[in-house]
């Protein structure tokens, strides 16, 4: 990519620079910088997800198994990393986003049962957080 930096000035005053683009002090040649679509999400077990937490990711990850998949009334959380009387917060999002159902409690064993009577067929993600951090996935509910 050329460069005209200053385009109102004639001549070689308009600043023209060949194959090279000023970027605050550093500069490319024969294109543009490597820009990482931070949108992209998480790539789980990869060392190079620079976009979370790995390690804690990889712990929490481990730790929690979600049965059956799909599932009809009822929906099990198993926390294999938890020590008893542990916060656990549950929450369940519709595709476009809205908060749907939401549990926060203790969590005296390792298994939680949540009750999905309340929510109409579908696809729906959840997050679990606990003091390892952050899980999300997604469940569909059928009947």
């Amino acid at each position: 990519l050329s460069v005209i930096n200053k385009p109102d000035s004639a001549g070689q005053a308009c600043e023209f620079s060949l194959n090279s683009l000023y970027l605050n002090g550093a500069r490319t040649y024969l294109g543009l910088p490597n820009m990482p679509n931070y949108n992209l999400g998480r790539l789980i077990g990869s060392a190079c997800d620079t976009l979370t937490g790995i390690e804690s990711y990889n712990e929490i990850e481990k730790g929690i198994k979600v049965f059956p998949n799909p599932a009809n009334n009822n929906v099990s959380f198993v926390f294999d990393n938890l020590e008893s009387n542990s916060k656990v917060e549950i929450s369940f999002m519709d595709i476009s986003g809205r908060l749907v159902y939401h549990i926060h409690s203790l969590i005296s064993e390792n298994k939680t049962n949540i009750d999905l009577t309340s929510l109409s067929q579908g696809t729906y993600c959840y997050q679990i957080q606990t003091t390892f951090g952050r899980h999300l996935g997604k469940i569909t509910i059928i009947r």
